[in-house]
């Protein structure tokens, strides 16, 4: 997985599904994510309760948001 950091947010790319993103605002206490999952004729953004989200991508957040510091 890899992150870019813009516009106040953290964008997460899932390598599991290579069009499918993680976002979440730097400003968020606690942390706040949303996973786009890209659907044929269907984008569908789903806020996702913290503790069914990957361990790699909260680690990418926290890693961004010292970066971003």
């Amino acid at each position: 997985m890899n992150y870019s950091i813009g516009n106040g947010r953290v964008v997460i790319n899932d390598i599991r599904k290579p069009l499918d993103l993680w976002t979440v605002a730097l400003s968020d206490d606690p942390p706040v994510f949303w996973y786009w999952e890209n659907k044929p004729n269907n984008h569908i953004w789903d806020r996702i309760p913290t503790q069914d989200v990957p361990a790699l991508v909260i680690q990418l957040f926290n890693k961004a948001k010292g970066e971003s510091k």
